[in-house]
């Protein structure tokens, strides 16, 4: 009995190593891409009414230029950059830039300015 088993064990390994050696390659191909993290319309705009209330208002600015970068040619907005836009959508990127501009014009128009002043000075030298 125990010499039968030992029998069948090394027909069975055989036999596997034959598979392999006889089977084409295997070929396995696969593409090393970083994860890039691509927001959506929703997740950006709960994120600024979220960092408004926290009163991150540099933060809500980078938001508030997001959405209007991803806006569609008819000023409008999809789940995500270069999808169809919807009013849902829409609706939310709106309520966002309010919210956004509500209380914090003047900290955004600030922050705003100064980045502008920075770029044209950079520009320039």
């Amino acid at each position: 009995m125990v010499g039968m088993k030992k029998v069948l064990a090394t027909i069975l390994i055989v036999g596997f190593m034959l598979s392999l050696i006889s089977s084409p390659p295997l070929v396995v191909s696969a593409e090393i891409r970083p994860y890039v993290y691509e927001p959506t319309v929703p997740d950006t705009a709960f994120a600024i009414i979220a960092l408004y209330k926290m009163g991150d208002y540099d933060k809500v600015l980078e938001g508030c230029e997001w959405l209007m970068a991803i806006r569609t040619p008819f000023d409008s907005w999809g789940y995500a950059y270069g999808e169809d836009h919807e009013a849902k959508y829409t609706a939310m990127a709106i309520m966002a830039l309010i919210r956004g501009g509500e209380h914090s014009k003047r900290p955004l128009q600030r922050r705003y300015q100064q980045r502008r002043l920075l770029a044209h000075i950079q520009a320039e030298g």
